[in-house]
């Protein structure tokens, strides 16, 4: 499973900016700062983190293990990129263990981007910054085939452009009306990828959710 592929030394190889980071056994393990970073942090960090160590040693009350300073220090070993090497092998273990929804033998990908809104730190002082969100969504399974984030002032077509190469010949690409445009059919065709406007995509899938349960997988 994933937990195996974090802790190969493939992954530490990749995922360390620093030879020397991460070669001692501590409590901030390399596996363990990913995993905790892939949780889905929504409260303070030192919260969050005391109640995922209480969730790793099985306990209801929280458990006080290492400092939100600590963690933040460990975290900055690790290099940004990696968490696209993260989601692909998550991909492969969905689509090997999980039924994909399909329509017709093609993959549903749906493709948008969106205004966001992050925080930044520099020097001890956060401040607000925009930013633009693309992502390739994979519908039924709910898991993202890639995310990634742009310049506020980037066009959707070109961040498009740039995530092209997840894509499969056996995918069916759902689209908004704004992305459609000479170049970027020029370019689905010559890789043969397929696009779908707004209302195809509505029609196909209307006639997906139509089928009998045993013939969508």
């Amino acid at each position: 499973m994933l937990s195996k592929y974090l802790f190969s030394k493939e992954f530490l190889d990749v995922a360390r900016l620093d030879p020397k980071h991460f070669t001692r056994q501590r409590t901030l393990t390399l596996p363990t700062v990913v995993s905790f970073l892939l949780s889905g942090v929504r409260a303070a960090v030192q919260s969050e983190l005391d109640q995922f160590f209480a969730n790793l040693r099985n306990r209801a009350d929280s458990v006080r293990e290492v400092t939100a300073q600590a963690f933040s220090q460990a975290r900055y070993k690790i290099s940004a990129l990696v968490f696209g090497d993260v989601n692909q092998e998550l991909i492969r273990l969905a689509e090997e263990h999980l039924p994909i929804p399909r329509w017709k033998g093609l993959r549903l990908v749906a493709a948008d981007g969106s205004d966001v809104r992050l925080t930044m730190e520099k020097d001890g002082i956060r401040s607000i910054v925009k930013g633009m969100a693309f992502g390739l969504y994979l519908p039924g399974i709910e898991l993202f085939l890639d995310f990634r984030l742009h310049e506020p002032l980037c066009d959707e077509r070109q961040m498009f452009f740039e995530a092209i190469d997840c894509l499969r010949p056996d995918d069916l690409l759902l689209m908004d009306r704004g992305f459609p445009c000479r170049w970027l059919v020029s370019v689905l065709n010559a890789r043969r990828r397929r696009a779908e406007s707004p209302a195809g995509a509505c029609a196909a899938r209307q006639r997906w959710e139509a089928r009998p349960s045993k013939s969508r997988g």
